[in-house]
């Protein structure tokens, strides 16, 4: 009896050695989640991931591989558990070298306990390593920018409706590679001040370069004017102005001036068929049209002549017309002053006949219908 006592005794012992060995084997979860960096220091990310393969192969053990109902079920309980599972980083990005990530593992614990996991709802912390030193880049170094083989400032027109465009001819890696804009980049006026951004592709900040600064500002001189006021000529100026106007007018009257009738019509005015044009007058008070680039000159001409034609009527003996002070306007195109205030001369710098008109109110209308002045 003393020896059946003995046995069923050393059996218990041997029982709950088992049960304490299988219950000191649990698995942690947090020995299979791993934080990986990556970016600039200073500038890093973090990105937190569970290895579910090596976990999977640890719960199955040796049935790992085996297709039996039992594997089946558990594979099942593990796919369920997997999705329950959040990974929750206290820091994701701004990173620099030596900083500390911790991330908390949450999910479902019925499912946990049923696989024997531990470590659910519980913290790791991962240290910051292996972020790249940024390799910075000044993107508005003189030595480059804004200069005639490196980043060119490229305006074009006149103040008050000059653009900019931004071209960057740099040879060399990193600086060939930055992208320019200008805000704004249209009807500009000196003065005005234009706010410069840079930028890198993704690519180029992968390989560790950084721009030191992205924006500048620039204050917009020495650009061009656009005629727009006979104020802004010297007394020369306005008198050579005046006498090249009046060259262009008696050329193109040898030619043709269209006339238009008050009534809605047109007739030709040219010199040689018995008309005259007399008493040119040029006003100070130019029409500027800075949008289109455009600045319309008024005057006054007293018209005389003998007509054939007259609003679509052909008189067998030619009728007399006369309309003194009848207005007209010239159209100057792109017409630039310097700093100076002289003239600059353009090859898209012309003159052209707006016309000669019966009534001032015709006139004025077509100038609205044609400029919206």
């Amino acid at each position: 009896m003393k020896k059946m006592f003995l046995l069923v005794a050393t059996l218990l012992l041997l029982s709950a050695a088992l049960l304490t060995g299988c219950q000191s084997s649990s698995i942690n979860l947090m020995d299979y989640v791993t934080v990986t960096f990556s970016g600039l220091d200073g500038q890093g990310s973090a990105s937190c991931t569970l290895d579910t393969v090596a976990l999977e192969k640890e719960l199955l053990g040796d049935k790992a591989g085996q297709l039996t109902q039992e594997t089946a079920e558990k594979m099942a309980t593990i796919a369920q558990f997997e999705a329950s599972l959040t990974l929750a980083p206290d820091r994701q990005d701004t990173l620099s070298n030596g900083d500390t990530v911790t991330v908390t593992v949450t999910g479902n614990g019925t499912l946990a306990q049923q696989l024997g996991l531990s470590g659910l709802d519980s913290t790791k912390s991962f240290s910051v390593e292996g972020l790249q030193e940024p390799i910075e880049v000044d993107a508005f170094d003189s030595a480059f920018f804004n200069t005639d083989d490196g980043v060119r400032l490229v305006f074009e027109g006149a103040s008050p409706n000059a653009s900019l465009s931004i071209v960057n001819a740099c040879q060399q890696e990193p600086a060939s590679l930055i992208t320019y804009t200008a805000e704004p980049n249209q009807y500009l006026s000196n003065g005005d001040t234009v706010t410069i951004t840079a930028s890198l592709p993704s690519y180029v900040t992968a390989k560790g370069y950084t721009l030191k600064h992205t924006e500048t500002t620039l204050t917009i001189d020495n650009l061009d004017t656009q005629f727009t006021d006979f104020a802004q000529l010297s007394e020369g100026d306005q008198k050579a102005a005046r006498q090249q106007w009046r060259d262009f007018f008696d050329t193109t009257f040898e030619n043709r001036i269209l006339f238009y009738l008050a009534g809605g019509g047109t007739v030709d005015l040219v010199q040689r068929a018995d008309v005259t044009c007399d008493n040119l007058t040029f006003s100070s008070d130019v029409i500027a049209v800075p949008d289109q680039g455009v600045t319309l000159i008024p005057f006054t001409v007293d018209v005389n002549g003998r007509f054939d034609w007259w609003d679509h009527m052909y008189y067998s003996s030619k009728i007399e017309k006369s309309f003194p002070d009848a207005a007209g306007y010239l159209i100057l195109h792109n017409a630039r002053l310097d700093a100076a205030g002289h003239w600059v001369s353009f090859t898209d710098t012309y003159l052209e006949m707006g016309g000669v008109f019966e009534t001032k109110e015709r006139m004025e209308a077509k100038i609205r219908s044609d400029y919206g002045v």
